[in-house]
């Protein structure tokens, strides 16, 4: 694109109220900035205007439709909304319960992993890699985790910490796995009572 061209576009977003480097105030999610004015043009294949936004915040950015700016329908997928720590990192749609997804169940475990390490007496001194708080970092991990084939055929499998490494106090890519779930709680259950 010649130079005069590009700087009339960068010149004419600057006098839109969604323009390049504007700041605006999303109810309930908090300050966005906007980094790029996407303008309608069907003939390109966008259909709606848009924009590139980040939130000021988390450093989370989104592509979204323009209108939704001001409708207060763009969501901050950094933010903190399972148990303070968790959060979606992603636009995925989480399935409903009992949908059989693949999806929806790594997002059960997940919630549960930080559940147990948050809230749950017992694992006080158990720790999730903070690269896993974020659901997309999570749910890209899984497939290299040993086991995971299992785990995703069948539902007898659970994510163990602790078998991998030798008792490991972190839940993260490098110590999990997914063992037969019988062999879990036997193991836990030689942990906690040892020859007792």
């Amino acid at each position: 694109m010649p130079k005069g061209v590009y700087d009339r576009k960068i010149s004419k977003t600057r006098n839109l109220k969604y323009g390049v480097g504007t700041q605006h105030n999303v109810d309930g999610q908090g300050i966005i900035e906007v980094l790029e004015y996407i303008p309608k043009d069907i003939k390109a294949g966008v259909n709606t205007t848009r924009a590139v936004v980040k939130f000021i915040a988390t450093g989370y950015v989104c592509n979204v439709q323009l209108s939704n700016i001001p409708a207060g329908k763009i969501k901050d997928r950094r933010k903190a909304t399972v148990y303070g720590v968790g959060y979606l990192d992603t636009d995925i749609a989480i399935p409903t319960r009992g949908s059989g997804s693949t999806i929806r169940r790594a997002y059960d475990l997940w919630c549960n992993m930080i559940k147990r390490t948050e809230v749950e007496v017992g694992y006080e001194d158990v720790t999730v890699d903070k690269r896993w708080y974020s659901f997309k970092n999570f749910l890209n991990s899984l497939p290299e985790l040993p086991g995971y084939d299992l785990w995703e055929s069948t539902k007898d499998f659970h994510l163990d910490k602790d078998m991998l490494l030798g008792g490991s106090r972190e839940y993260s890519k490098n110590s999990c796995s997914f063992v037969k779930a019988s062999a879990n709680l036997s193991d836990a259950a030689n942990r906690r009572w040892g020859n007792k």
